[in-house]
């Protein structure tokens, strides 16, 4: 079995105006080395940063910076409701590798990602979706 995840756009809430792409041009870093914008944001388990490469184009990597902000957000609302709940397998919130490969697939600019599903933390745990 596997995800397909179609990524919805984000129009309401990011609307020019409300916090439109002079926020994002500010959140665009260009990296010489790998000669395209790239966003460092939120961190991996280990608590190091993790950097997404969003190509040449800075009107396309604004747009896309866009949808990977709100992915974030999406990353620390889950994460605060775990933790609330007791729930959380980490100390803060941090991707994992569904929202890492969300994230890489929206920094490619792409619509819709194919995933596997999550492998069960322990082996009698069923798998949403079983």
């Amino acid at each position: 079995m596997v995800l397909h995840v179609v990524f919805a756009p984000i129009f309401e809430a990011y609307q020019v105006g409300s916090r439109g792409s002079a926020t994002a041009k500010n959140i665009l870093a260009w990296s010489e080395a790998a000669r395209q914008f790239c966003r460092e944001i939120g961190k991996k388990p280990n608590g190091k940063a993790i950097r997404f490469y969003l190509g040449d184009d800075e009107k396309k990597a604004t747009a896309d910076v866009l949808r990977l902000e709100a992915l974030w957000d999406d990353v620390e609302t889950r994460w605060s409701d775990l933790a609330g709940a007791r729930a959380a397998s980490s100390e803060f919130a941090c991707w994992d590798d569904g929202t890492v490969a969300l994230g890489r697939a929206i920094a490619k600019g792409e619509w819709s990602i194919t995933l596997d599903p999550p492998k069960p933390a322990h082996p009698r745990q069923p798998v949403v979706g079983d």
